[in-house]
């Protein structure tokens, strides 16, 4: 906890006490009912949120936590190999939640007010910190195998598209929008497939009905992306901006888009 005072110690029997009923971790959570930061600004509630956003999207594990951002925490010494915890910058809790073995985390609301002493740590440099930290704990969790899996499965898609559409146009006469859309599907389905059994594969569930929720999930995901990359690429084209870059601008956000909605909502 920080010494500040900002963690009131009156906190520390409940934390205790979470332990005590089965917890191996707990959290003092500002963003559970009861919990809350009432005099913060705007601003920085919005880099409390993105900073939390950022971790439940690269680092799924610490999704079981709504503010694995809090630096009042306590934790049974057995479930972490200390030998094993290289964090960089102040956000210790995230370091131990990920690299230990906590299967039960508990969360207890408390009121984070203003500090009366001493200056905030929240500077620039701390951000860029924070960013180091969570990319090594990708590298060191495997998730940063996962998103250059996702990136590999969508180059495949890339692909499909162009031979599917290759076959329509040689043994069609359709309108040429109408040749575009067998292959979009196409190459969203075996996106589908590949990325259900290679990419998200700890996620996978062997019930069929799983499966086409999750296939039509991706659809959505991956179609709603192709609109999200056209409607960037043409509003950069249109204030003059270069096609290439345009349309890679577009391709850019449009994966992130997809990664996310995949990791937060087809396979949670």
């Amino acid at each position: 906890m920080d010494a500040d005072l900002q963690h009131p110690p009156e906190i520390i029997p409940d934390l205790v006490k979470a332990l005590e009923n089965g917890a191996d971790m707990a959290f003092a959570s500002r963003y559970v009912p009861g919990g809350g930061c009432p005099r913060w600004g705007l601003v920085r509630r919005i880099i409390s949120k993105g900073a939390i956003k950022i971790s439940h999207v690269l680092l799924p594990s610490s999704r079981k936590v709504k503010d694995p951002m809090s630096g009042f925490f306590i934790f049974k010494r057995e479930n972490v190999e200390t030998d094993r915890l290289k964090p960089i910058g102040y956000k210790i809790a995230l370091e131990i939640l990920m690299v230990g073995n906590f299967k039960n985390v508990a969360e207890v609301p408390f009121i984070f007010e203003d500090r009366t002493a001493g200056a905030s740590k929240l500077r620039a440099g701390t951000q860029v910190e924070y960013l180091k930290h969570v990319f090594d704990l990708m590298l060191r969790t495997g998730e940063f195998k996962r998103v250059a899996k996702f990136i590999a499965v969508g180059i495949s898609g890339v692909l499909v598209n162009m031979g599917v559409l290759a076959l329509v146009r040689a043994f069609t006469d359709w309108n040429v929008y109408v040749q575009l859309i067998p292959g979009i599907e196409v190459s969203i389905i075996t996106n589908f497939i590949l990325n259900d059994f290679f990419t998200f594969a700890d996620r996978r569930t062997g019930r069929a009905a799983s499966f086409f929720g999750r296939l039509v999930k991706f659809n959505f995901i991956a179609l709603a992306g192709a609109a999200i990359n056209w409607g960037v690429a043409s509003l950069l084209i249109s204030v003059g901006l270069n096609v290439y870059l345009s349309n890679f601008i577009g391709i850019l956000i449009a994966f992130i888009w997809n990664y996310f909605l995949s990791t937060v909502w087809a396979w949670r």
